[in-house]
């Protein structure tokens, strides 16, 4: 197995901790949606090479179920989840750039994308 999938896997295992969940994965398949949620899904997006391993760039999709949702309660939820997540992933050693929300383009799904980079990927492995 690689180091950088190795390294997903440990994402994976740091994410799957947070009870918000209902399914954690790596890769953003076709056809996900209210179903599945609430969801993280790890996607990377580069890795290049740092002298030390890897430097590697990774989004965390987020999304929960908006239906018959109060939505000041599911704001709350929505950002005491982001935090939950930028402490996980920083315990895998990533580290927290910014968060982009709103990425509501699943029907029924309020989405954001966390994005994270970690450095010396192969060392941490």
């Amino acid at each position: 197995m690689s180091k950088v999938y190795d390294y997903l896997q440990q994402c994976k295992a740091k994410l799957q901790t947070i009870p918000t969940f209902q399914s954690v994965a790596i890769g953003l398949e076709r056809g996900i949606g209210s179903k599945d949620a609430p969801f993280a899904r790890i996607v990377p997006i580069s890795h290049e090479p740092d002298g030390v391993g890897a430097t590697l760039r990774l989004q965390v999709v987020y999304g929960c179920d908006t239906k018959n949702r109060d939505y000041e309660r599911l704001h709350d939820q929505y950002f005491a989840t982001e935090e939950a997540i930028i402490e996980a992933m920083q315990r895998a050693g990533a580290m927290w750039e910014r968060t982009v929300t709103d990425e509501d383009a699943v029907q029924n799904l309020k989405t954001a994308v966390i994005l994270f980079v970690s450095s010396g990927v192969a060392a941490q492995c």
